[in-house]
């Protein structure tokens, strides 16, 4: 019997198709939640021994987890800085669900589990910002690739990447709750869409279809979202990425439920 495949994951083979798409040898990525490694490890080999991997992980023992495994594993193109990351440089709080660690976020999210709600932990943490942290790094690239997973911070995370998404034009793959992750992170639609408007962002879901104030409403989407700056990266969206999708569900399509 083959083993059931949620559409969280579903989403995840996508993301991973378009950066292993997207990154080059030598080109730099971030990858904005490492948690366990999904996708940081992936992307150091996209990007191979001239490239680099930037990650964030505000959890101690995830890094440790992650930072032993780069060890391990004599992996020199991945660093991951032990901080929230957001719109500023400071402390801030950090709701850590032991027991869901996926929902765990700078804001305490709704929908956490009733047998993980127990075991809530208020922690302390750095917050630090893509464009502070890019900049010490000082890697002599722009960044190429940027993947956000932050339980409703990734619109205060982008605040605090602006010069990265004026000069450094990135392909983005982020989660969006919309209506839930403004009211959290205490922002509006108008403001969201100005971040990527005035950065000449497009805006797409993670199945390539226009995503504008119109749709922001919409019933079933992806929670995932793509913003676009590049002519190669609109055309790839525009012309690659449905039959990425449909090779990637015909290939799990007797796991999906």
């Amino acid at each position: 019997m083959s083993q059931s495949l949620g559409v969280g994951m579903f989403y995840e083979f996508i993301i991973k198709a378009i950066y292993s798409k997207t990154l080059c040898e030598g080109d730099l990525s971030i990858d904005g939640g490492v948690n366990k490694g999904l996708h940081t490890f992936p992307m150091s080999e996209s990007v191979g021994l001239s490239g680099f991997v930037l990650g964030f992980e505000a959890l101690p023992n995830l890094t440790d987890t992650v930072n032993s495994k780069i060890l391990s594993n004599n992996i020199n193109n991945i660093k991951v800085v032990n901080k929230a990351v957001g719109s500023s440089i400071g402390i801030t709080n950090f709701t850590y669900v032991p027991d869901a660690d996926g929902f765990s976020g700078i804001k305490e999210r709704s929908g956490i589990p009733e047998h993980a709600k127990t075991s809530i932990v208020n922690l302390s943490v750095p917050l630090t910002t893509m464009d502070h942290e890019v900049n010490i790094l000082n890697f002599n690239k722009p960044v190429r690739f940027i993947k956000l997973d932050l339980e409703g911070g990734e619109y205060d995370a982008l605040m605090g990447a602006s010069v990265i998404m004026r000069d450094h034009a990135p392909l983005i793959i982020f989660e969006n709750g919309r209506n839930s992750s403004l009211t959290l992170y205490g922002y509006d639609k108008e403001s969201w869409f100005a971040l990527f408007e005035s950065n000449e962002y497009k805006l797409y879901d993670l199945f390539g279809r226009d995503f504008t104030p119109n749709e922001w409403h919409a019933g079933e989407m992806p929670w995932y979202f793509i913003a676009v700056k590049r002519d190669v990266d609109l055309e790839f969206i525009k012309n690659e990425l449905v039959t990425i999708i449909e090779n990637i569900f015909n290939e799990h399509a007797d796991k999906l439920n």
